[in-house]
């Protein structure tokens, strides 16, 4: 019965070594490609270190010469010296805490003394300076090789402890400072951790015969399970390999990947370029390493080093879309610098071709006042029935140029992107200038203007030719629909912290059809025919737009046969 006992636990102890090498060889075949990523690598050497330590276990279970015994029994050590310093490291990159130790210096001060035990194992004469004076030992069915600490020993043990405690200290910092997943990954991790450095300590202090059965290989695979749990199950990890799937370092557009703490998990070679980072910037925070950047998505400009500006269209995926709980985000920087001139290009073509247009239209408006001035001179020595043509040749022209002065404020604004310039102005001269530039319209129509004003002088801040063009339409609408004799009153008040700009006119009119489609029509709106004042429609999309940029409300109100009354009222 002892000796199926004993049998079991050699047994137990040869398939937990063969566990061990297994799980570490399919880790590192699943993380390889990643190598490029700090985590990565530290995992790497990490799972490696458990593969020469498990396997070296196995031969000196299983050899049956004891020179070979003891040779692999001193290989142990090999991972022995880096797995402690590579452990520690581990932590620091995947959760980004303690970046310190990525230093060089730092790094290169943690490693030193495993890197010692390392060499003096590989040297043969330096090879008692870690463990000498080894003879045979047998327990639970299995012969291996017990063995004294060398010079060395004690400086390698206690160097590997304190790494022990530090990344143990550094757990509870991790679990203090993250929380949700990143809380449990760590956990898990530490568990492992803990119970195999607990059962390596205590072998050790007690010099129990399990030390020299190397139990504390076996439990290796406490450590490596909580790694592949925390992998598979948490998602550790998960950020930077999902990415780099997507993404590539040759990549000519920048791309970074944060986690869900926006903290830097990974950055391409045209990041690091663009954004002027340092190859370590992993681990910092996107908002401490890029400050002047907006990382909204959208567009936005950087000026580099030699103060060139960029224009990047920016970008932001969420990774693991199945899950709600978020793991990280891609923010891709898709260079739009050279779309960007090509629009400056077009943008300058289009406003030299809105002045060619503004320019023609100016010398079309003078032609048509000559005509409408031509026409009127010659209508006193026609007949009745040639005068009736005259006038409808003179509401056609004079319509006709008031089309085209709309069009002329329409390419204005058309090349500003119909922004309001608002600059100090007085309200009384503004109208009154509009009235003498329709007077002579007036004149020739017969209509007498009239202007009132209870609030001299009215400087407020605003687009006086926007307002002005507003003005202007409105007189020419209510002079196209007047009749001989008839008067069109112009005022100006205040009204409720407000300007309030009237134009009444005492022509055709309009019904309740027509006014509802005025009101609530955004495109054209005409009366019957000419002579009753018809008009192109632009015009009242100018006056509506115009108002509403300045915050305005646009009112009318009319009566058939009567008139109409239109006004607008813009905010002090």
């Amino acid at each position: 019965m002892v000796s199926v006992d004993l049998m079991a636990v050699s047994v137990l102890l040869v398939l937990l070594n063969i566990l061990i090498f297994v799980t570490t060889v399919v880790t590192i075949t699943y993380v390889i490609p990643y190598r490029k990523m700090a985590p990565i690598r530290w995992l790497l050497l990490l799972s490696a270190s458990f593969c020469v330590v498990s396997f070296c276990t196995l031969v000196v279970y299983v050899s049956d010469d004891f020179h070979t015994k003891t040779l692999f029994a001193r290989f142990r050590f090999f991972g022995l010296g880096l797995m402690t310093p590579a452990w520690l490291l581990f932590l620091s990159t995947v959760f980004g805490r303690w970046n310190w130790l990525q230093k060089r210096l730092v790094t290169g001060a943690v490693f030193l003394p495993g890197v010692c035990t390392f060499l003096f194992t590989l040297i043969p004469p330096c090879r008692d300076w870690v463990v000498t004076d080894f003879k045979e030992y047998s327990a639970y069915g299995l012969v291996t090789a017990q063995y004294s600490g060398g010079a060395w020993f004690m400086l390698h043990y206690v160097w590997a402890m304190s790494l022990v405690m530090t990344s143990l200290i550094l757990g509870i910092y991790i679990f203090v400072k993250e929380s949700g997943i990143r809380r449990r990954q760590v956990s898990v991790l530490l568990a492992g951790s803990i119970l195999a450095a607990a059962v390596d300590i205590y072998c050790v202090l007690t010099n129990s015969p399990l030390r020299w059965m190397m139990i504390s290989s076996g439990t290796f695979l406490l450590s490596q399970a909580g790694i592949i749990y925390a992998v598979l199950a948490h998602r550790l990890l998960n950020v930077a390999p999902l990415a780099m799937m997507r993404i590539f370092q040759n990549l000519p557009d920048p791309v970074i990947v944060v986690d869900n703490l926006n903290v830097i998990r990974g950055a391409n070679k045209a990041a690091l370029r663009v954004f002027g980072l340092v190859k370590d910037v992993v681990g910092q925070n996107i908002e401490d390493a890029l400050p002047k950047i907006s990382l909204s998505a959208g567009e936005l400009s950087i000026a580099d080093e030699f103060d060139d500006v960029h224009f990047f269209n920016l970008s932001i995926e969420r990774l693991d879309h199945e899950t709600n709980n978020e793991s990280g985000r891609i923010l891709f920087f898709r260079q739009i610098t050279v779309q960007k001139g090509i629009e400056a290009r077009l943008n300058e073509n289009m406003e030299f071709k809105a002045r060619l247009l503004a320019l023609i239209a100016h010398d079309l408006s003078g032609y048509m006042e000559g005509q409408m001035l031509l026409s009127q001179s010659i209508q006193d020595d026609l007949s009745l029935e040639l005068r009736n043509r005259t006038d409808m040749l003179i509401d056609s022209t004079f319509a006709s140029k008031g089309f085209v002065n709309n069009i002329m404020s329409w390419v204005k604004t058309q090349g500003n992107s119909f922004e309001v310039i608002k600059r100090p102005f007085e309200w009384n001269a503004l109208i009154s200038e509009c009235i003498e530039q329709v007077a002579t319209q007036a004149k020739m129509r017969k209509v007498v203007l009239t202007f009132e004003s209870n609030c001299r002088p009215l400087v407020t801040d605003g687009d006086s030719e926007m307002l002005s063009s507003v003005v202007r339409n409105l007189l020419w609408n209510a002079i196209r629909a007047s009749s001989e004799g008839s008067v069109i009153f112009v005022s100006l008040m205040i009204v409720k912290g407000e300007v309030d700009v009237v134009v009444k006119d005492q022509g055709v009119g309009m019904t309740n059809e027509q006014l509802e489609a005025l009101r609530f029509s955004s495109g054209s709106f005409a009366l019957n025919d000419y002579s009753k004042g018809q008009g192109f429609g632009i015009g009242l999309m100018i006056v509506r737009h115009f108002i509403k940029l300045h915050g305005g409300t646009f009112l009318i109100s009319s009566d058939l046969g009567v008139g109409t009354e239109v006004s607008f009222r813009i905010p002090l």
